[in-house]
């Protein structure tokens, strides 16, 4: 049975459960937009001390926001990354594993970044410091400071955690690779965030958006094509999607178009 994440009368938010590469397509074949970090985060806000906020918190969602990791050992933070929302059985993939051609578009760190500021739980000090939550977040200081605040407490009062939301990332591979963004629950040492699911997990769990709702309003300033048309989807596709794949792609996105 579905998660029930709506108030009621509301159709906003739609579980896709099951591995991310069947559920992808079908999110989009029915006119949503994956859940990015900081939807996540805006909404998680918004339903404490309501009878959603058990199922919000107490559970983990995978996001549209994707984690590029190189050889060398940096990362680049793609927001609402059109490189997932393409994704399908028959993607490019190295141990499933999205393989990225081209250069990534997004927030890049280095090595030295990735070993300073991942790899451990944080306090909430550091947490509202963290240049890649503040990337998850939309580089909206006001909004990671108020879902850190809330975390710590509800994490401190139900668990005992003193240290939360952690940033762990895959290991670099032998080409670069891209993974969703994967946010735990409250139980999850205090809402990690992680980049190491693989795009096979029998148990992931996509949430799709319908127009208009949540990912319209948080990703009004990291997108720089707000309305892109179908052919220019499919050309930005065509330098990330495998030839053989491209018609796939068209198919599912030609739904929207009409």
């Amino acid at each position: 049975m579905s998660l029930q994440l709506n108030d009621k009368g509301s159709n906003e938010y739609q579980e896709f459960y099951g591995r991310n590469i069947d559920q992808m397509p079908k999110l989009i074949a029915d006119g949503r937009t994956p859940l990015g970090v900081a939807g996540l985060m805006r909404r998680r806000l918004e339903v404490i001390g309501t009878r959603l906020q058990d199922v919000w918190w107490n559970n983990y969602f995978d996001t549209g926001d994707g984690i590029v990791r190189n050889p060398c050992g940096g990362a680049t933070i793609a927001l609402n990354t059109p490189l997932l929302r393409a994704i399908t059985p028959n993607s490019n993939f190295h141990n499933y594993e999205l393989v990225l051609i081209g250069a990534p578009t997004g927030e890049t760190f280095s090595k030295r970044d990735v070993e300073q500021y991942s790899r451990k739980h944080q306090s909430e000090k550091e947490v509202v410091n963290n240049p890649f939550w503040l990337t998850f977040a939309n580089h909206d200081a006001a909004l990671l400071k108020d879902y850190a605040r809330a975390t710590f407490k509800l994490a401190k009062a139900k668990y005992g955690y003193e240290k939360n939301m952690g940033i762990f990332l895959a290991n670099p591979d032998s080409v670069p690779t891209v993974r969703p963004v994967y946010v735990g629950d409250l139980n999850n040492n205090g809402s990690a965030a992680n980049g190491n699911n693989y795009l096979d997990f029998s148990s992931g769990r996509l949430v799709g958006v319908s127009a208009g709702g949540a990912v319209a309003r948080d990703n009004s300033t990291c997108e720089k094509i707000v309305a892109p048309t179908l052919e220019q989807i499919i050309t930005t596709m065509k330098e990330y999607v495998a030839p053989t794949n491209i018609n796939e792609v068209r198919k599912a996105l030609e739904k929207l178009y009409k």
